[in-house]
């Protein structure tokens, strides 16, 4: 399972052309006598983060670097910082320093910036936050006017310090000489986090009502082997809208996949219908072969991809939906695209969905 603490948000979607912005995880090298600054790309990592990260531009980057706005990044690739960015990262090669024993806030202030914020990414719970930054989740609550019932929402900004009217006299003065937000976690921590969190410990962010219906049927693991993605090749469409058309052409369970995700025509942008296939733990009727429909639970996107490329919260949500479907079916269910598992020939879902990114993302 993914760490809390370590996811982003879609704030660059793939599509733009600086890809999917998931977990970020970086890593710095220096090449050459004159010590070219180069950033080794890790999971997550789009330009428009890496130009962020540098204090230069994606444009630059570009340049430095012969990328297009839609060249891909790959695990590994090494990115030549331009060099007018050093003056302004040094401070990333060497870490920030530590803070001063002087300085230390009382416990009851957290150890960052007075102006640090993080924004709200796929995963986080208030804990999680709390447990990266050395605030406690009440706190983190009680500074951006959450209830204890509240959500957290993909984008949602999120102080890491109250204001300071909010202090007393004693601490403004300590919260206004911590420079920047200081992570209590090391990486290595936070895997071991990681692997100690239980599925209590993580909120689904984009499953929505849906999760209720999921969860409801008893799924026996091992029944399912495969998670299909197929598109609708139309511009809009819904759960009933397919059931219909299904059933007028014989299938007498109608809909022939379980799980349906709007792009904001008839429902809303990624958000997921539960078919009666999966209600009933039923075969689907997506494939061109009855053995495979047996064991491979479909997913349709509402779309047309051969000439549009799927919305960022629809791909967003498909991730999160086939992770959660594999903690209840097993995490041995493999994820497929239709043209890769159908007998007969086909471009669905469309030869501009995501594919490569999707299998990045999810094998």
């Amino acid at each position: 399972m993914r760490s809390p603490a370590r996811f982003c948000w879609l704030a660059v979607c793939w599509w733009a052309g600086a890809g999917l912005l998931l977990p970020v995880s970086s890593s710095l090298a220096q090449q050459g006598s004159d010590q070219q600054l180069t950033h080794v790309v890790s999971k997550g990592d789009t330009l428009w983060f890496i130009a962020k990260k540098y204090g230069t531009t994606v444009s630059a980057l570009q340049s430095a670097n012969k990328l297009s706005q839609f060249s891909a990044l790959y695990i590994g690739q090494r990115i030549r910082i331009p060099s007018t960015s050093r003056s302004q990262t040094d401070d990333t090669i060497v870490g920030p320093p530590p803070p001063s024993p002087a300085a230390s806030p009382p416990s009851a202030t957290p150890r960052v910036g007075a102006d640090a914020q993080h924004t709200v990414k796929k995963g986080d719970t208030l804990t999680g936050i709390g447990r990266r930054y050395g605030v406690a989740p009440s706190d983190l609550a009680r500074w951006n006017g959450l209830g204890s019932q509240s959500v957290l929402r993909l984008g949602m900004t999120l102080r890491l310090s109250p204001l300071p009217n909010d202090l007393p006299q004693s601490s403004r003065q300590v919260q206004t000489e911590i420079p920047r937000a200081i992570p209590v976690h090391t990486p290595e921590e936070d895997r071991e986090e990681e692997e100690t969190l239980t599925r209590a410990d993580r909120e689904w962010l984009l499953l929505g009502k849906a999760k209720g219906l999921i969860d409801q049927p008893s799924v026996k693991v091992g029944r399912w082997k495969y998670i299909v993605i197929h598109h609708s090749g139309s511009d809009s469409g819904s759960a009933r809208v397919f059931d219909a058309y299904h059933r007028e052409k014989g299938m007498e369970n109608g809909l022939a996949y379980h799980f349906v995700i709007g792009n904001g025509t008839l429902t809303g942008d990624g958000q997921i219908e539960v078919g009666s296939r999966w209600q009933r733990q039923i075969k689907g009727g997506h494939l061109y072969s009855e053995q495979l429909n047996q064991i491979a639970i479909g997913i349709c996107f509402v779309g047309n991809f051969t000439t549009k490329k799927p919305s960022a919260r629809q791909v967003a949500t498909c991730i999160e939906l086939v992770e959660y479907l594999r903690q209840r079916c097993g995490s041995r269910v493999k994820f497929v695209v239709h043209r890769e598992i159908n007998p007969r020939p086909t471009e669905c879902p469309g030869k501009t969905f995501p594919v490569k990114f999707m299998h990045n993302e999810l094998d």
